[in-house]
């Protein structure tokens, strides 16, 4: 096949370069609710209170301890923490779509690997996950380098990578449930047992670490996350799918997917870790649960291999359409000869199209899913001078307003970051099964969580979007209205926020 030509490739990386820019400045950067809870614990640990979410309180409610590190020392340099996870996030992006073009060279089809490359960063969950402050786009790139690894046979470094992958998010062990099968298979049990060793070497002083400091290894997000992020499975199927059907093009790519996943491993067999993956992955959040819609970080590291196997498949399905349809009247070198036109061209069409899809999506940049966090920092910037050092605040969604109060003692609706709440919602959710009533009903758990909270923990203050804790159906209610008074404020309604002060006789 035809090299491309340093023209050519110039070009491709112009391109890919304007996009990115585009969608950055269009999109970004816009750190997401979640993020700021990795800022607050680097934050805290950056000035030496340690790596706890609250002053005094040590639980692990993160669940990217190396991240969290990294963002601490980032801290402890002087430098801005939400500015370095951006820049992190932006440079992992980066180093990705670099990957998947490496990647396409691997499988012998480079133009692969550039419309991969297109095709990922014109995905808006992608963008918006690159411009987010997450550790998402790092997670992907640990991901995509293991995997290439793999097919390649390199062994030797594949053990720290998956280390990382673990520190980086605890569901990277799925990844190196995988690796470590294939390393079995294909490079021995000495070669596997070798780099799972070094893997455990990376991983264990965390491991040891968090045992002895938060009391356990196990982060309080995964047993929060457990109890209150859950559906049937009628509706994670359903979620699944819409998931899919919000990809453009998505039935052409997943058909493209399946295709090239199989020619990969026909031409060479440590391409299984492909399907190994994707298979225990999926399989372990279905199982869970987990509801994707809200939370899409859970699925984005499948994009990077998902558009590198299709767009493989893509090559190989144009390939054989060529050679079936100019087999009586075409030489060889004549199908090679119409190849690339061919590829470039169909390529370009489906970029134009997505890329389209993405521009029309813009509209939901100003769409309250996106600028929910403006709200809870402005609200917070309105409350600050309020809420005293050290006093409770009861809160729906804990990340923002904490990072932007972080002197106040943030209490976690979702016991994510709050054991004593866990114990409550464990506590109502048992009351729904006496009641013979079924948990998934009420993913939200009922009223009754929220009562319990401010007589068992009396919250100095409870500041939440109106969606949220039941408020609009217990604020009234005698007991409740013995205990708060709302205070009032001539933006907090503009900015659907409703706050109470507990009154000081209580």
């Amino acid at each position: 096949m035809k090299q491309y030509s340093f023209w050519s490739r110039g070009f491709a990386f112009a391109g890919l370069l304007v996009i990115v820019a585009w969608t950055w400045a269009v999109f970004g950067p816009h750190v997401i609710d979640d993020a700021y809870i990795t800022f607050r614990y680097a934050r805290n640990m950056a000035i030496g209170r340690g790596i706890v979410y609250n002053p005094g309180e040590r639980f692990q409610g993160g669940s990217t301890p190396f991240f969290t590190l990294l963002l601490g020392f980032c801290g402890w340099l002087g430098l801005n923490i939400p500015t370095s996870a951006l820049v992190v996030g932006l440079l992992s992006g980066g180093g990705t779509l670099v990957l998947l073009i490496i990647g396409g060279k691997i499988l012998g089809r480079e133009g692969a690997g550039w419309l991969a490359a297109f095709a990922l960063t014109t995905q808006l969950l992608w963008v918006l996950l690159l411009v987010s402050g997450m550790e998402t786009t790092l997670y992907c790139l640990v991901i995509l380098s293991t995997i290439l690894m793999v097919a390649q046979g390199r062994w030797k470094g594949l053990g720290i990578l998956l280390g990382l992958a673990c520190l980086i998010r605890y569901d990277g062990a799925i990844l190196a449930v995988a690796a470590l099968l294939l390393a079995g298979w294909n490079g021995g049990f000495k070669t596997a047992l070798r780099e799972a060793l070094k893997a455990a070497i990376i991983y264990l002083p965390w491991f040891i670490f968090a045992w002895i400091y938060f009391g356990t290894p196990v982060p309080q997000s995964i047993r929060g996350k457990l109890l209150i992020d859950f559906l049937t499975y009628s509706e994670t199927f359903r979620q699944y799918w819409l998931y899919l059907k919000m990809i453009p093009l998505s039935f052409f790519w997943l058909g493209a997917f399946l295709i090239g996943t199989f020619m990969a491993i026909h031409k060479d067999s440590r391409w299984a870790i492909v399907p190994l993956w994707f298979g225990l992955y999926l399989a372990i959040f279905i199982l869970e649960r987990r509801p994707v819609l809200y939370y899409p970080w859970y699925l984005i590291p499948l994009f990077p291999i998902f558009f590198l196997m299709a767009a493989f498949g893509f090559s190989q399905v144009l390939q054989f359409i060529l050679k079936i349809c100019v087999k009586l009247v075409a030489s060889a070198w004549q199908i090679k000869k119409i190849y690339q036109p061919a590829f470039l061209m169909i390529a370009c069409l489906t970029i134009f199209f997505q890329l389209r899809t993405l521009i029309e999506e813009q509209g939901l940049y100003g769409s309250d899913m996106l600028h929910r966090e403006r709200k809870y920092q402005i609200a917070a910037e309105i409350l600050t001078g309020t809420v005293r050092p050290g006093e409770s605040v009861y809160v729906g969604e804990v990340g923002t307003l904490g990072w932007f109060m972080p002197d106040a003692r943030m209490i976690d609706s979702a016991s994510v970051l709050s054991p004593k709440v866990y114990d409550i919602r464990w506590r109502d959710r048992q009351s729904l099964l006496r009641e013979g009533k079924k948990p998934e009903d009420y993913p939200d758990g009922t009223p009754a969580i929220t009562m319990m909270v401010i007589d068992e923990l009396k919250p100095d203050y409870i500041i939440t979007r109106r969606e949220f804790l039941f408020l609009g159906k217990i604020k009234d209610d005698p007991h409740f209205k013995s205990l708060y008074e709302e205070i009032k404020n001539d933006r907090l309604p503009f900015l659907e926020q409703w706050a109470f002060r507990r009154k000081k006789s209580h």
